[in-house]
Parts: C-alpha cells; structure tokens; sequence
C-alpha cells in the first residue's frame, strides 16, 4: 500500500511485477496500492495505464473490497474516457 502511495513509475513497477505472483493478504494489499497507482495515472491524464491496472486487480484473485474497487476505476475510466 506504501508504494502505491508513492505512485511513481519506480513504486508501479514494482507493485506490478510481484502482484501476480503473491498470494493471500499480501497480494490484498499489492492490489490496493495498484489501485492508487491506477488513480494516480488516471488523475494525470493517463487513461488507458490507468484501465491496464484497474483490469489486472479486477480479474486477479483478490479480496472482494478489491475487486469492486478496481471495477468502480475501470468503468469510470471507460464511462468518461476524458478524465
């Protein structure tokens, strides 16, 4: 969750590189910070990074909070492409 605070290109890479090999809570938390970097691109007018992450949260086996957070990113990101 650290790293997606910090939510630069270092943090993102990371977080991404190890998301889809951990496991249990630890892959929880991976995915909450994923998720912050995915706002964070979003934010910055980087849409389509932003849908990448939210869509490999979404589809990953995750906690449930998770998976409706990177949902609600993924269809904002798609409802108003512009953001």
């Amino acid at each position: 969750v650290a790293l997606g605070r910090v939510g630069d290109a270092t943090a993102e890479k990371l977080l991404r590189a190890k998301f889809a090999s951990a496991s249990g809570a630890l892959k929880s938390a991976m995915g909450e910070g994923c998720i912050l970097v995915a706002e964070r691109r979003l934010a910055d007018g980087q849409a389509g990074a932003a849908a990448e992450i939210y869509d490999e949260v979404r589809l990953a086996d995750v906690a449930k909070p998770r998976i409706i957070e990177a949902t609600r990113g993924a269809m904002l990101r798609r409802a108003w492409p512009t953001l």
